[in-house]
């Protein structure tokens, strides 16, 4: 069964997007829609599966670096820890966000797919994760712009208040109204009220691109 972005959503607002360059695969998947894709890969719209494959190889959760180009790995580790050591203001570019531009104009969703894994894995610093989630929704790359949205929208149901906040705010600056229904089912679901108010306003604008 083929559906869009939004249909498959309003399925299974608690899934996230497999991805899979093998239609086996993805036929087992119990809830599979196809929501986009390109010639290599597929995301698959699934329930409560927390393994992602696909021609990189490497699972959401696991806590190691597997197949991706050792150069990226080097570098994200570099600019990770000296973020750590950085103070993030307002209005001004970090040096992780250069970084994160350099590294998505280098290697585009490949390091979108490895940050997001290391945000699963929890190996990322809740303030530096953050930062790397607004700075998703920022960054003038088309070609990762449906990967960067699937990490946004994945992380509005984090168990982290400041993350869920982050990717949010990262929504807002993408602007892309695919990204309604995710927004519907996470206000739905928020129990903090600034923060559900703040979805809100989100999902105000984004529904205002739409007219």
């Amino acid at each position: 069964m083929i559906a869009t972005h939004d249909e498959a959503i309003q399925n299974n607002d608690r899934g996230f997007f497999l991805t899979s360059d093998d239609p086996l695969t993805n036929a087992k998947a119990k809830a599979g829609f196809i929501a986009t894709g390109t010639a290599t890969t597929a995301f698959v719209f699934v329930g409560p599966v927390t393994f992602i494959s696909n021609v990189y190889g490497w699972s959401l959760n696991s806590t190691e670096s597997t197949d991706i180009p050792p150069e990226l790995n080097n570098l994200l580790n570099k600019i990770l820890t000296d973020a750590r050591e950085e103070n993030f203001e307002d209005g001004n570019m970090s040096q992780l966000a250069k970084g994160l531009i350099y590294l998505v104009e280098a290697y585009g969703e490949v390091a979108v797919q490895e940050l997001a894994r290391r945000i699963v894995a929890k190996q990322i610093d809740a303030e530096v994760a953050s930062e790397v989630l607004q700075w998703m929704g920022r960054i003038n790359h088309q070609a990762s712009r449906g990967m960067r949205l699937w990490l946004l929208e994945r992380n509005l149901l984090s168990n982290s208040l400041y993350i869920r906040d982050s990717a949010g705010l990262g929504i807002a600056s993408l602007n892309d109204p695919a990204a309604i229904p995710s927004l519907r089912s996470a206000i739905a679901q928020e129990k903090n009220c600034a923060l559900r108010e703040d979805l809100e306003q989100v999902l105000r604008q984004l529904e205002g691109t739409r007219q």
